[in-house]
């Protein structure tokens, strides 16, 4: 569930009317949708769309104070309350809480200094986040390699695990990564720096699948990068975003059975995002309800002059791959700042 940065493509279009703020609630409701967004600087934002498809005003959480996100973000909700991990400048993850009350954990946890002593994922540049049998998983993205990691429910946390050691196998040099639970399973996809994009999944007992070959399974030609992934599982299936600096959002979906859908161009189905920008500079996913929500932040021209994030709903979110299941195209959402970075969940 997920964000970060880059160039892109110049998109144009309409979307629906202008989104209205409702006054900041305190507790989230079942079926809402949670967003974190950090600004130019590093500011950590919270905001919340209620099933009304209003938004509350974004306000910067208490506990982040100086504590900047300048690399990445990533969000998940386990039993109702908000888990919030943030990379900063010096490529330190740290995690916080937002209660189901609406009140936030203090002081946040430094992630390495939380994890038992083993694998050192060295300086951090990406993070993902999911929720499997209650807990928190954690992938990250290091300068030592890829590793996963679990917060127990008891607030303890697990060592980090070197994923390419395990029976996942080594994909490749790993440009990002992006993890979803489903039940007690995790799935997990990476892009790598060859133009691949890979799957693998963490079975219930710690084991892991082989990673297979995405590119391959949904008949996409290996003929660009892809810079960052999202993915959410909705409705049974395991969504999955790309950005290419190329293609712009690709999408795809593995269903229950093990098989993928053809990869599209998202915009066709979801909406084009209007006027002016450039590239995206972060996407993110989620599931609410057994609905599919996708989150991305464009850049405009000249560079930081009118950032904005865009949220589109998909439901039913088992036919993510038609027009007519997104029943809320893009749409601009009014975060009161100009978005780097966005994480939804």
């Amino acid at each position: 569930m997920k964000r970060w940065v880059a160039a892109g493509m110049s998109l144009a279009l309409s979307v629906l009317s202008a989104v209205l703020l409702m006054p900041n609630a305190a507790r989230a409701a079942p079926g809402d949708l949670q967003a974190v967004i950090a600004d130019g600087d590093g500011t950590v934002l919270h905001g919340m769309r209620g099933r009304d498809r209003r938004w509350t005003p974004f306000a910067a959480p208490a506990p982040w104070g100086a504590n900047r996100a300048h690399r990445d973000m990533a969000t998940v909700t386990i039993g109702g309350e908000l888990q919030v991990v943030t990379i900063n400048h010096a490529g330190r993850a740290f995690h916080g809480i937002r209660r189901a009350n609406g009140t936030w954990s203090a002081p946040l946890t430094d992630v390495k200094d939380a994890v038992p002593r083993g694998n050192d994922a060295g300086t951090l540049h990406r993070v993902a986040v999911a929720h499997a049998n209650g807990e928190l998983h954690l992938a990250v993205l290091g300068s030592t390699g890829l590793y996963h990691a679990v917060r127990h429910a008891n607030g303890t946390w697990s060592a980090f695990t070197d994923v390419k050691r395990t029976t996942a196998g080594d994909p490749g040099y790993v440009t990002d990564v992006t993890i979803a639970g489903d039940g007690p399973d995790l799935h997990l996809a990476v892009s790598t720096i060859d133009n691949g994009l890979f799957h693998a999944r963490r079975l219930e007992a710690a084991r892991w699948t082989r990673f297979e070959d995405v590119q391959r399974r949904t008949g996409n030609p290996k003929d660009h990068q892809f810079q960052q992934l999202s993915g959410s599982v909705a409705a049974g299936r395991f969504h999955l975003l790309a950005r290419s600096g190329t293609q712009g959002l690709r999408y795809t979906a593995r269903r229950a059975d093990g098989g993928w859908e053809q990869m599209i161009s998202l915009p066709t189905v979801a909406g084009t995002i209007p006027g002016g920008q450039w590239g995206y500079l972060s996407i993110a996913t989620a599931e609410t309800g057994g609905t599919l929500h996708v989150a991305a932040v464009l850049a405009s021209l000249p560079l930081g002059s009118a950032d904005a994030m865009y949220h589109a709903v998909c439901a039913p979110a088992d036919r993510c791959g038609s027009r007519a299941s997104w029943p809320v195209p893009f749409t601009r959402v009014p975060a009161g700042r100009r978005p780097v970075l966005a994480a939804i969940g």
